[in-house]
């Protein structure tokens, strides 16, 4: 697909696509915002914060300085609990067994005795189970879920992102009698690519307007912002334009130093002084009509209105615009604390005791004032 859409690099605007993409953004981020006030004083009160919006009960405790941590505490108990579900002892519980009646029988074992060849698959189960779990301790499976369980509890929707691809690197060593084919097989082992599982945050995750379910979703677009090296690294990757890149970070296109509401409050929280992931970056997933996408990419035949891809873009640019390779599948996984029927964001457990909240903190702020 690179080599297919550097052919394609001519003399087009890359602005075409990149406004329409970010069109979809604006739409998302208007309409999620008043979740978006939902969700910064579950933030707020997870950290002992006082909310920009108050009443005169939250200005009583304030003003004697008295916060009890309900939420906190609550949150923290349903996340224990939840990942010791899910989890026995850090690992994640499953096993690979053998089928009793395969439909598929490989020619090298139909040609073994039948007690023999009955080893020979147990043993290559065991292999499969224990590559598996290989991969999963490599891409730190469980601590991703942890941090995905946390946001769910707290903000009621926990999102992943699978499959990805990323590399992982192996410390080489040097033989001390410098073999040349021991110094080959270093090098060639040195790193891979392994499928992971990426936990995205709620505030970075922008479904289709009235969207009521994964499902329902015409569109997702991942929110993520870079620094002007990790934008280069993308270049590496296939499928992305790098003289767009390099253009993206020359003149700072897609680039802003301020901070919005839409934003993770860990970032918004932190607006003073310069940033160093400035530069705002779009990927969105979901179908786009095949004329829209004709200057970027080959449109397969037959193809003659929508088609599903992943666009990347950095203000009006185009990164990268290829076809989707799940099949059509939004490579996005939502959980909930609380199912909303009306909603694609699910309620959390602030969202269920912030009124009790409140009251804890102004009857202990009545207690300080000895009423």
């Amino acid at each position: 697909m690179a080599e297919e859409y550097s052919e394609l690099e001519k003399d087009i605007e890359p602005d075409a696509l990149a406004e329409l993409v970010q069109s979809y953004f604006q739409q998302a981020k208007e309409y999620r915002v008043d979740d978006e006030l939902v969700w910064m004083d579950a933030y707020d009160a997870y950290r002992a914060n006082y909310p920009e919006r108050t009443d005169r009960v939250i200005e009583l405790a304030k003003s004697k300085g008295v916060f009890i941590h309900l939420v906190r505490r609550r949150v923290n108990s349903a996340k224990v609990k939840i990942s010791s579900l899910l989890f026995e002892s850090g690992k994640v519980p499953f096993e690979v067994t053998p089928n009793l009646r395969p439909k598929f029988i490989h020619p090298d074992l139909a040609q073994l005795p039948y007690d023999i060849a009955v080893e020979e698959i147990k043993q290559r189960a065991e292999r499969m189970e224990s590559e598996i779990r290989d991969v999963l301790n490599k891409s730190n499976y469980v601590d991703i879920i942890n941090d995905t369980i946390l946001e769910m509890c707290l903000y009621g929707t926990g999102v992943t992102k699978s499959i990805v691809l990323k590399k992982h690197n192996y410390p080489v060593y040097k033989t001390a009698s410098q073999d040349p084919n021991i110094i080959q097989a270093e090098d060639m082992l040195e790193s891979e690519l392994i499928p992971t599982v990426e936990n995205v945050s709620i505030w970075d995750i922008f479904p289709s307007p009235e969207a009521k379910s994964q499902d329902d979703c015409e569109w997702i677009i991942h929110r993520a912002f870079y620094s002007p090296q990790q934008l280069r690294s993308l270049g590496e990757q296939n499928g992305f334009r790098r003289e767009a890149i390099e253009e993206v970070i020359e003149t700072g296109e897609g680039s802003d130093a301020g901070s919005e509401q839409s934003e993770n409050p860990t970032r918004y929280m932190r607006r003073r002084g310069d940033r160093v992931k400035d530069f705002e970056v779009l990927e969105m997933w979901g179908e786009i009509p095949a004329e829209d996408l004709e200057p970027y990419m080959d449109i397969p035949e037959g193809v003659r209105f929508n088609l599903s891809v992943c666009v990347t873009v950095c203000g009006g640019k185009v990164l990268r615009a290829v076809m989707n390779p799940f099949d059509g599948r939004l490579p996005f996984d939502f959980c909930y604390w609380e199912r909303n029927s009306d909603s694609i964001f699910g309620d959390g457990i602030y969202f269920s005791i912030r009124d009790l909240q409140d009251l804890t903190n102004f009857a202990f702020a009545q207690v300080v004032e000895a009423k």
